[in-house]
């Protein structure tokens, strides 16, 4: 293939967008990570702790599926070393992305659902249960998906039962950060909350793009636009999440 031809390769320009998302998100994952393992060592509470856990999974799965667009042979376009036949970072990013969901979903409601004296003891109850059946279903379907993947067995149906749980969590997450926003009366929290509201739903466009992504045998470009909206969604996710401890402790 002529230098011309592998420059203007359509797939090859897909992956090199393509990492450099994965690049950018690992860069900014890793600043946020600095910021909360910081304010970790000072609370060390667990809601901290969580979002501990959530960057650090959006920060590798990056880098996962980067390892994967270096060395697997699958692309279909000559831009890989081919070293391995397999999705190796594929599934890890199956993992990890289950890992930041358990995360968000313990913070979600320890956040939101905390206020236990404000709610009946049967519901709080019936939500501490959707907390641990929510978190058990997305780990199996995560690991599974993982396993899966190493034996290239299609996975579409997997992932598109893990985004159904994933969309409840997003919609909910979402939906009660808008609504806590209008209660806020300071404007720094306040905007970061309603941006923490446009993360959870980012993620929905991250979900879509990938499932009509693995329709495909090679990449394509929606794996491409999965990405791109990831980086948007954890850029969201500094701003609401991360920013504001920023801004507290250069007070």
């Amino acid at each position: 293939m002529s230098l011309f031809a592998l420059v203007f390769n359509e797939l090859l320009m897909y992956k090199i967008m393509d990492s450099i998302c994965e690049i950018l998100i690992f860069i900014l994952g890793i600043y946020s990570i600095r910021i909360v393992f910081n304010k970790w060592k000072i609370k060390r509470n667990k809601t901290t702790l969580y979002l501990l856990f959530l960057f650090l999974s959006l920060s590798f799965a990056p880098i996962a599926q980067f390892i994967d667009g270096l060395f697997y042979s699958g692309w279909g376009v000559e831009n890989t070393f081919g070293l391995y036949d397999i999705q190796i970072g594929y599934s890890f990013i199956l993992i990890l992305t289950s890992i930041a969901n358990i995360s968000l979903l313990f913070f979600t409601f320890d956040i939101f659902i905390h206020e236990e004296n404000k709610i009946s003891k049967s519901k709080s109850l019936y939500l501490k249960a959707f907390k641990i059946t929510g978190s058990i279903i997305l780990g199996i379907l995560g690991g599974i998906g993982g396993v899966l993947k190493l034996y290239s067995i299609q996975v579409t149906i997997i992932i598109a039962l893990y985004f159904v749980f994933a969309m409840i969590l997003y919609i909910f997450l979402g939906a009660n950060a808008y609504k806590l926003a209008r209660k806020v009366n300071s404007d720094i929290f306040k905007n970061a909350i309603k941006y923490i509201g446009h993360f959870s739903f980012t993620l929905l466009a991250v979900y879509v793009f990938f499932i009509l992504d693995s329709f495909y045998p090679t990449y394509t470009m929606w794996g491409f636009l999965g990405w791109a909206s990831f980086l948007i969604a954890v850029y969201l996710a500094y701003i609401g999440f991360v920013s504001p401890m920023k801004k507290i402790q250069n007070e």
